[in-house]
C-alpha cells in the first residue's frame, strides 16, 4: 500500500509539472514578438508607442574624427533643435566609429520630429517626407487606412505606420502586412520602401 501511495504521489507530481509546462507554452504563444534594431544601413526603427530611432551610417575621410568629437557635434545640433521645439524631442542612443565608418543612432519622440530634425541638419540619409504611427483604431478614425486591403484593415489590435518616401524600415512588432505601390517585406521585422505611400501593419 505504501508503494502504491508513493507511486500515485509520483505520478501526481509529474501531472502537475506537465500541466504547468503546457500553461507556460500557451502563455508564451500569446506574447508579442519584438524585433531588434541592429542596422547595417541607413534606416529607421518604428516602435509601438509612436517613438522612432534612425541609423545614420557613412564613411568619414577624417581619420582624426573620434567618438567624443562626433557626439559633441551632434549634441550641439540636437540641443539647438530641442530648444526651438520646446521639448526633448531628439536624443543620442549610440555613436561609434570603426574603420572610418560612422554609425550614429538617434531617438525621436515622434515622426514629425525625426523629419524636421533631418531637414534642419540637412541629413540626406533620410528620404521620408511624412510618417504617421498609431493604433489601427486611431488610423481609421483619422482616415489613413483607405489604401489598406480589407484583410489588413481587420487587424483592429495592430499598429500601423503610414509612410511617404523611400528607405529601409525596422519595426518593433512583427509585420503582418506591408502594402503600397513599391514596398517589399524583407523579414518579419523589416521592409524596404521603394517610394510613394506605404502601409506597414505590425503587432
Amino acid at each position: 500500500m505504501m508503494y502504491m501511495k508513493g507511486k500515485k504521489r509520483f505520478y501526481g507530481v509529474i501531472l502537475t509539472f506537465f500541466v504547468f509546462s503546457v500553461f507556460l507554452v500557451l502563455s508564451g504563444c500569446g506574447k508579442k514578438q519584438t524585433g531588434e534594431f541592429k542596422p547595417n544601413e541607413n534606416s529607421i526603427y518604428i516602435k509601438r508607442d509612436g517613438t522612432l530611432e534612425s541609423a545614420i551610417i557613412s564613411g568619414s575621410q577624417q581619420t582624426y574624427y573620434n567618438v567624443d568629437a562626433l557626439k559633441a557635434f551632434v549634441q550641439k545640433e540636437i540641443d539647438e533643435y530641442n530648444v526651438k521645439k520646446g521639448a526633448q524631442a531628439v536624443s543620442i542612443v549610440s555613436a561609434e566609429i570603426n574603420n572610418n565608418i560612422i554609425k550614429l543612432i538617434l531617438s525621436y519622440s515622434d515622426a514629425n520630429s525625426m523629419i524636421e530634425f533631418a531637414q534642419t541638419t540637412q541629413d540626406d540619409t533620410l528620404n521620408i517626407t511624412s510618417a504617421s504611427i498609431m493604433s489601427m483604431k486611431d488610423a481609421q478614425a483619422a482616415g489613413l487606412t483607405q489604401g489598406l486591403s480589407p484583410d489588413a484593415a481587420k487587424k483592429k489590435s495592430a499598429y500601423i505606420a503610414v509612410i511617404d518616401g523611400t528607405g529601409y524600415v525596422y519595426t518593433e512588432g512583427k509585420i503582418l502586412f506591408a502594402e503600397g505601390s513599391a514596398v517589399t517585406k524583407t523579414s518579419d521585422f523589416t521592409v524596404n520602401l521603394g517610394g510613394g505611400r506605404s502601409y506597414i501593419v505590425f503587432e
